[in-house]
């Protein structure tokens, strides 16, 4: 029953994010025509660097638009309009998190990679790097380059890099979950369901901050000057970001189990659709 309800959450953002891709595919052509439009020396500049900024900001808002839909989605389905359909379905509530959480996510990422490789487009347009693929070529053929290549692709490196990601994606994860307990906490409060959330999801972020501002205060206070000076330095800066991460995304994922726990228990015992 969870692959259904997966496939049918996937289903339900296809339309609107294929929309939202289609609009940063065509800011990307639009934006890449500004770059070469012919314009006097002074003015060359100052249109590049606006062009990039508004193109750069207007993808982020293109591709934060995708969580937008799973946010409204999750409302309209569980506490909202729809609330009464979804609740009727013969399948426990962890399951019914669990499928809105997997159908967001999996369009998060989607939406992710998408602004990614529009943005390389773009600034391989930019940078008129079309041109200079043969350099490229060359460059990537030689010894140096294959000497930086092997210096980078490190276990240590890589073992980093991984480490970034996951910590991303559990954050992400637990960003979409701390979002459903705030619309959970919210439908408590009847008719002002919305106005409870949002609030509750300002309190609930503010209190994260400061407890995060507090350890982090303690753990730099604890290590003191010279610590914190000799970890500064390759290797040892490898090893302290991935051990960053690493904390960082454990810390999230007990957030997330939390998240998931009181979001369940709230839906399962205290549903309040009136």
């Amino acid at each position: 029953m969870l692959g259904k309800l997966v496939k049918d959450e996937i289903k339900s953002y296809r339309m609107p994010s294929l929309v939202v891709f289609l609009m940063a595919l065509f800011l990307t052509v639009f934006f890449e025509v500004v770059n070469f439009i012919p314009v006097q020396k002074d003015f060359e500049q100052p249109l590049q660097i606006l062009s990039f900024y508004a193109y750069y900001y207007i993808l982020i808002l293109l591709v934060t638009a995708v969580g937008v839909f799973a946010i409204v989605r999750f409302y309209r389905t569980t506490v909202g309009d729809r609330g009464y359909l979804t609740w009727t379905l013969p399948v426990k509530t962890s399951t019914i998190i669990w499928s809105k959480l997997l159908g967001a996510m999996f369009w998060k990422t989607i939406a992710f990679f998408v602004a990614i490789i529009l943005f390389g487009i773009y600034i391989i347009g930019k940078y008129k790097l079309f041109s200079q693929i043969q350099v490229f070529g060359a460059i990537m053929k030689s010894d140096d380059f294959h000497a930086i290549l092997k210096d980078v692709l490190t276990l240590d490196n890589v073992t980093t890099f991984l480490t970034v990601l996951v910590c991303i994606f559990i954050t992400q994860v637990g960003s979409q979950l701390l979002i459903y307990f705030c619309i959970a906490i919210g439908q408590l409060f009847g008719k002002w369901r919305v106005l409870a959330s949002v609030g509750c999801y300002f309190l609930t972020n503010l209190i994260l901050q400061i407890v995060s501002v507090i350890c982090m205060v303690a753990v730099f206070t604890g290590v003191g000057n010279d610590m914190v000076e000799s970890v500064m330095v390759a290797p040892r800066l490898g090893t302290f970001i991935t051990k960053m991460f690493a904390n960082m995304a454990g810390v999230n994922i007990l957030l997330t189990v939390i998240f998931f726990y009181f979001t369940n228990m709230i839906f399962k015992k205290h549903l309040n659709l009136e």
